[in-house]
C-alpha cells in the first residue's frame, strides 16, 4: 500500500514555504515538516514568482456556472415531481440553450455525463 499522501495543513505548507524564502534550507524544512521536497519545491518556485498556486480539484472549470447548473438541477426534480420525468436529450437541450446564452459554447454527452455524476440526486429517464 502506498504512503499516505498531504500529511500537512495549507497553514504548515504556508510556514513551511516562509522558512525557505527566509534561507532555511530546503531539505531541513522538508526533514521538520514531513511535506515531500517536490512539494514545498513546487510551492516555494511559485512563491518567488508571486503565484499562488490553487489546491482545488485540477481540470478546467465547468462550462455552466455552479447557480445556472443549480437552477438546470432544479428544473429536472421539479419535472420529476411533477410526474414528467426528463430524458437524456431534453436535459442536454436544455443545457444547450443556457450554454449558448451564458458563453457561446455548446455541450456534449461529456458534459452530461459529468452533470449527473456531479448532482447524484438526479435520474434520468431511459426513453
Amino acid at each position: 500500500m502506498g504512503q499516505r499522501r498531504g500529511k500537512y495543513s495549507d497553514d504548515e505548507l504556508e510556514a513551511a514555504v516562509q522558512a525557505v524564502l527566509a534561507r532555511a534550507r530546503m531539505t531541513t524544512v522538508r526533514d521538520d515538516t514531513e511535506i515531500p521536497y517536490n512539494t514545498l519545491k513546487k510551492y516555494v518556485l511559485d512563491a518567488r514568482k508571486c503565484v499562488k498556486r490553487d489546491k482545488r480539484c485540477p481540470g478546467p472549470k465547468t462550462l455552466l456556472s455552479k447557480e445556472a447548473e443549480e437552477n438546470l438541477r432544479d428544473w429536472v426534480l421539479g419535472r420529476q415531481h411533477a410526474g414528467h420525468p426528463v430524458v437524456r436529450h431534453e436535459l442536454l437541450e436544455k443545457a444547450q440553450q443556457i450554454a449558448h446564452l451564458v458563453s457561446g459554447l455548446t455541450v456534449g454527452e461529456g458534459w452530461l455525463r459529468r452533470f449527473i455524476e456531479r448532482h447524484p440526486s438526479l435520474t434520468l429517464r431511459a426513453s
